[in-house]
């Protein structure tokens, strides 16, 4: 039976999780696949809803505030300092020697299949000498347990809530300055430890984490962020475990299926009816091809191209969805969790519900379809006279980005979260000096940002001053334009595109 040791922190504890955090989502996509497969560790603290039998699920090894010395000196040692300092029992090392057991805990040593490791946010306040701590502790375990298959996480993001008024969704605030280089050095030690033949592998838990997927503390993921890690984990696990044989309709890395027109894939006739388009994979459907499966997965770097019909439940990881001239049907649900729209130029129809945990971007020259149900925990971008109509409900519990599109509202939208329109574009300070004019802006993924002059506000009279940037999210951005003789008369807008 496979044994997977989830370990990390207060994320992988499943801190203000409704079902033990990611375990317990990832247990349901795991189960139909592997039955027996079973999770490992010393905690039982944060279960859920996950089985105590006949294989008990609710084992894992996430430790509340413990950064990445601490997991280190527990896995062939003791240390309880995070315990002695702020108590509670899921800061509880029971005893430590997490993999070599013995030593006084009364437990043999684990020999996990798998580890899913996310470490680093408790260690962003102290990014000095985070580099060597993760490297000793990647190979601590590579050197323990050389045969074990290491998944390491970039972490999720870690935004920095100010005193006052914090924003809803708490993903407007700034980011923790030290996110994005720990994630740097994550991929980079990762790669290092791969070309040196090491089983180590990556999973990307920060690039298109849900817009709505944190607490208001800015650091911890809700239910929303849990269920979209599960499944970058899933996709992890069936990269770096691919079953073989003829058991399996997986398709190895790299592997390119064309279905010439009017033909037909249908791979429920396999033990596993789950299709994963991994890595660089391509799957073209000709003119009129169909594909059918109980669970289709397209993985973030997979494509589809060409026309045809998909005939079972679909999960999409990849950034981008079709191709120019080309239609896809989709008849069963579908859950984005990658990017749809973006100007491809294809014809996507939805005749099933479906759930957008990523980016959902329609412009004009975006031929998408919902004849079912569209639910939003992502974010969904309308620009220019782009109209989103749905033939079921249309629930928004995510962004609705709307800044440059119509301002009108579906008529049938439920709104639980944000909406920005053009109204969110707006000055946020200025300043004025004999040579230089600044303003400044809170900016917007997706939207270009460009700084314009006029000295008679004609609508043909704004030029550009300086390059335009580009937004993100809670981002404040800041422009600056020179002042002359000819411009000590001007007026000063920001204008945003698309």
């Amino acid at each position: 039976a496979m044994k997977i040791m989830p370990l990390g922190d207060s994320i992988t504890y499943g801190y203000n999780g409704f079902n033990a955090g990611y375990r317990g989502p990832l247990y349901y996509l795991l189960n139909p696949l592997a039955q027996d497969f079973r999770f490992i560790g010393t905690s039982q603290t944060r279960p859920g809803l996950l089985p105590p039998g006949p294989l008990d699920q609710r084992y894992h090894e996430g430790h509340s505030s413990y950064n990445l010395q601490d997991v280190f000196n527990n896995l062939d040692g003791f240390d309880n300092t995070r315990f002695l300092l702020h108590g509670g029992v899921e800061r509880n090392p029971n005893g430590g020697h997490w993999l070599i057991g013995g030593n006084g805990t009364g437990r043999p040593p684990v020999f996990p299949d798998a580890i899913t490791m996310m470490l680093g946010t408790n260690d962003l306040e102290n990014p000095s000498g985070v580099g060597p701590r993760l490297h000793n502790l990647i190979d601590k375990i590579t050197t323990l347990r050389p045969d074990t298959t290491l998944i390491v996480a970039k972490i999720t993001p870690a935004h920095v809530p100010p005193a006052a008024n914090p924003p809803d969704p708490i993903t407007l605030a700034p980011l923790h300055p030290s996110v994005l280089p720990y994630n740097d050095l994550v991929e980079s030690e990762v790669a290092g430890f791969r070309n040196a033949g090491k089983k180590v592998h990556l999973v990307d838990l920060y690039t298109n984490f849900p817009p709505t997927g944190l607490i208001p503390d800015g650091g911890h993921p809700n239910d929303t962020g849990f269920n979209w890690m599960a499944i970058q984990w899933y996709d992890a696990l069936i990269s770096a475990f691919t079953p073989a044989g003829d058991a399996s309709p997986a398709l190895p890395p790299a592997t390119d299926v064309t279905i010439s027109a009017g033909g037909v894939l249908d791979i429920d006739g396999y033990q596993t009816t789950v299709l994963s388009l991994d890595n660089s994979g391509s799957l073209d459907m000709g003119t009129s091809g169909s594909l059918t499966a109980s669970s289709i997965r397209i993985s973030r770097t997979g494509t589809v191209s060409g026309s045809g019909t998909f005939q079972g439940s679909v999960i999409h990881n990849s950034p981008a969805l079709g191709s120019t001239e080309g239609t896809l049907v989709f008849n069963g649900s579908f859950t984005n969790n990658g990017t749809l729209g973006n100007a491809q130029g294809s014809t996507l129809l939805f005749n099933g519900s479906v759930i957008n945990n990523g980016t959902l971007a329609l412009g004009t020259q975006d031929d998408i379809t919902f004849n079912g149900a569209l639910t939003n925990n992502g974010v969904i971008r309308l620009t220019g006279t782009t109209q989103l109509e749905t033939g079921g409900s249309f629930i928004n519990n995510g962004i609705l980005d709307i800044i440059t599109g119509p301002q009108a509202l579906p008529a049938n939208l439920v709104n639980h979260g944000l909406i920005l329109d053009a109204g969110d574009v707006r000055v946020h300070s200025s300043a004025i000096t004999q040579q230089t004019v600044t303003l400044s802006t809170f900016s917007y993924s997706g939207h270009d940002y460009q700084l314009q002059r006029s000295m008679t506000l004609m609508d043909d009279s704004w030029e550009d001053v300086g390059s335009a940037q580009e937004g993100k999210t809670g981002m404040l951005l800041q422009f600056h334009a020179p002042r002359d003789a000819a411009s000590r008369k001007s007026f000063y807008r920001i204008a945003v595109a698309p």
